[in-house]
């Protein structure tokens, strides 16, 4: 044996089976007993039952096992530590339990039971699109609800993709087409980035949502994706468009876990018509489209780009610093630095570059550099937000369609005698300055080569009128009209007036204009409630 290290049998413990009575073991480190070569084994059998004196009454303890059914517990919470909870606020993704905005914004209810139902493949993507709606007290599902919430809801075109299980949301100023078509636009945007060569747009049957689906349809057909069909829910139910309602339902989970986590970080309430809620939804609706994994392992973004989503991911609202791109002009800010600071409001879809809303506008930048958690949150830059996507986006230029002309007699317009209001529209005048697309009676003549009884829409009669402006007849036309309609008040009353609302019901009121409307203030909420709990 050599010296300083010790024998490994003068260390073994020795174990005695009078030692371990009662312990149900065996005896033994893996070596044989030196007296049997054996191992020792010891039981119960030979022991007597133990008695036990309470109260001078003698108790004999039972010798088996006691048997019990063992209910199934909750599972205790895991406690992250503060790095933890800090990087899981980034994204919220993937759901935990332990955080009471996963908990306010997701958690539901526990469910009845398993269906363990296959669903049928379907070669051709379905691209399902609804309505939801956003408001500041109770939940608003219906039409009715909304409009009884007044300022205090928003309305949400949501997308979702039935192939790649992508969610888009926008929001938008009413149901169907809007006069600067960002609804058609953001659908035709949402569908070219799945990269689809062949797709069906689904919605239900409501007439406003319905057009929207059919321009939509026109305008991915224009733009090359000629392969695209529609399909709609039937008939007095809705319901039957389960993988829009299903892309509203984790839109409103994830938007509600994003707006708790903010709201506790700045201790006030954000009202669902801030234009902050605009760029909250569409991050939340990405959020999901980056993060939640399906049962094949994968995220939407890699089913639709084939590779994992790699830009690194600030959270919503925290303030930053931003570097100017290199070939961006210094000229475009006021103090000529290269570095600014700004608010994150999400990631630009078409180019991945970061937009930060800074000096009453959105810039894109592609490098950014987080503040220290003191600096990161700072109420007046967040209330500061005065634009949404809505109020950035560029309408297209009126498009301009030409008849074919033919033979006299053949579709001529043929002229009403009515009562003159403003300058009268001649088949002549369009063959000169070409027909308005999207006017209800230039597209009724270019599907049924008849002009029908709908009236030209107020884009066209002011482009024609604008065109008939230029030239003297055409002056001495206007200026005829302005005359009748001034004799026409003059005789049959106001009622007749086309310059003011005649008691129709007026249209739904665009949101989130900044010269028009006041945007709302944030409310404090209490202190318990602000705080950041882990």
């Amino acid at each position: 044996m050599s010296v300083g290290k010790p024998d490994r049998n003068s260390i073994r413990p020795q174990v005695h089976s009078s030692e371990c009575s009662g312990l149900g073991v065996e005896v033994g480190y893996g070596v044989q007993a030196e007296s049997t070569q054996e191992k020792a084994v010891l039981s119960f059998e030979d022991e007597a039952p133990v008695k036990v004196q309470v109260d001078n009454d003698e108790i004999e303890a039972i010798d088996e096992e006691e048997e019990a059914d063992v209910p199934l517990c909750l599972p205790a919470q895991y406690q992250p530590s503060r790095s933890e909870f800090l990087d899981h606020c980034v994204t919220h993704y993937p759901f935990r339990a332990w955080c009471r905005h996963c908990l306010e914004g997701r958690g539901r209810e526990f469910g009845h039971g398993n269906h363990n139902g296959a669903k049928e493949h379907n070669a051709c993507p379905v691209v399902s699109f609804d309505y939801g709606f956003l408001s500041d007290h109770d939940e608003i599902v219906t039409q009715e609800g909304f409009e009884a919430a007044g300022e205090g809801a928003a309305k949400v075109l949501v997308v979702r993709d039935s192939k790649s299980k992508a969610v888009f949301a926008h929001v938008v100023p009413a149901k169907g087409i809007d006069e600067k078509g960002f609804s058609v636009d953001a659908l035709v945007s949402d569908v070219k980035w799945l990269g689809y060569s062949k797709a069906t747009l689904k919605s239900d049957n409501e007439p406003a949502i319905v057009k929207l689906l059919q321009e939509a349809l026109r305008e991915l057909r224009v733009q090359g994706l000629e392969q695209t069909m529609e399909e709609h829910s039937p008939e007095y139910d809705p319901q039957a468009n389960g993988s829009a309602e299903v892309g509203v339902k984790l839109l409103k989970g994830h938007f509600r876990t994003v707006r708790s986590c903010i709201e506790s970080r700045l201790g006030h309430r954000i009202p669902v018509r801030h234009p902050l809620i605009a760029w909250m939804i569409r991050h939340s609706a990405s959020l999901i489209t980056w993060c939640a994994k399906g049962q094949d392992g994968q995220t939407a973004y890699q089913r639709v780009r084939s590779r994992q989503f790699k830009t690194r991911l600030m959270t919503f609202g925290e303030v930053c610093r931003f570097k100017l791109r290199s070939q961006e002009p210094t000229s475009t800010h006021e103090d000529g630095r290269r570095w600014h600071s700004g608010v994150f409001v999400g990631i630009d879809r078409r180019t991945g570059q970061y937009m930060i809303y800074s000096d009453d506008q959105v810039r894109l930048a592609r490098t950014v550099v987080r503040v220290p958690e003191a600096d990161k949150w700072c109420k007046e830059s967040l209330a500061g937000v005065r634009c949404t996507p809505w109020d950035l986006h560029v309408p297209r230029e009126t498009e301009i369609i030409f008849k074919e002309k033919i033979g006299k007699g053949h579709g001529d317009f043929e002229e009403k005698v009515i009562v003159s209001r403003q300058p009268y529209i001649r088949a002549s005048d369009l063959e000169e300055h070409g027909m308005t697309r999207g006017c209800p009676k230039c597209n009724h003549f270019v599907k049924y080569q008849t002009w029908g009884s709908r009236p030209h829409s107020n884009i066209c009669r002011t482009r024609i009128t604008a065109e008939l402006a230029k030239t003297q007849a055409g002056r001495i036309r206007i200026s005829a009209a302005s005359d009748r309609l001034d004799k026409t008040v003059e005789e049959l009353g106001q009622r007749f007036r086309t310059d003011v609302p005649q008691g129709e019901k007026p249209e739904v009121m665009v949101q989130h204009q900044p010269t028009e409307q006041v945007i709302p203030q944030f409310l404090p909420i209490p202190q318990s409630l602000s705080l950041i709990h882990i």
